[in-house]
């Protein structure tokens, strides 16, 4: 009897665990049941590489077509372009360079 109720407890404190890991890691996980709308969308953007990224934009002299010119290459062999969506609650790319 007395393994049993050893047995049961250690059972239950196994599912707890599972439980307690499962809550903590797949919040962010919109299929998952135990995702929290409250802390899925937290923004873990650091505010130091925010303010980082609009010195060095704000860095370049001139117009925003002088400074794409000034960085193309005749030899290029990359072209790199940022893609986002519109997101009511933040805009991650509102430092990047707007090319019309």
């Amino acid at each position: 009897m007395r393994s049993l109720v050893l047995k049961a407890f250690a059972c239950l404190l196994w599912i707890a665990c599972a439980f307690w890991y499962a809550h903590s890691h797949f919040y962010r996980d919109p299929g998952s049941a135990f995702f929290d709308k409250a802390r899925a969308y937290e923004q873990r953007y650091s505010q130091y590489r925010k303010s980082e990224v609009k010195r060095y934009i704000e860095s370049f002299s001139g117009t925003e077509s002088q400074i794409i010119q000034s960085k193309s290459d005749a030899n290029a062999s990359l072209c790199v372009s940022l893609s986002s969506v519109r997101r009511e609650r933040a805009q991650y790319l509102e430092v990047c360079i707007p090319i019309r």
